[in-house]
């Protein structure tokens, strides 16, 4: 679960770095090529993301409700700092 934790915090920053700083150089500043780098630096983590919760599923330590909900969640944007709390409700759910 650390492994995911960490992935979806660095895909929940590189999404903020996207929207917060690319987009405006982008479509204020006319200078496209952030959102190439940025924008292609979280497409690669998302799909990180994605693989994780495929591997959090086979290892048992996620449901596939849980899997497919946090799956879901992730597509949008900001949601990957939903996804963490939700792992760290259920790394203490499964601490106790």
């Amino acid at each position: 679960m650390g492994k995911l934790r960490i992935i979806c915090f660095i895909e929940g920053i590189s999404c903020i770095l996207l929207f917060f700083v690319a987009m405006p150089l982008k479509y204020i500043w006319e200078e496209p090529k952030a959102v190439s780098i940025v924008g292609m630096a979280h497409g690669l983590l998302w799909m990180g993301v994605v693989f994780a919760l495929f591997m959090a599923y086979l290892d048992k330590t996620l449901s596939i409700k849980q899997a497919a909900s946090m799956l879901f969640v992730s597509t949008f944007p900001l949601g990957m700092f939903w996804v963490d709390k939700q792992i760290v409700a259920l790394e203490k759910s499964n601490q106790q």
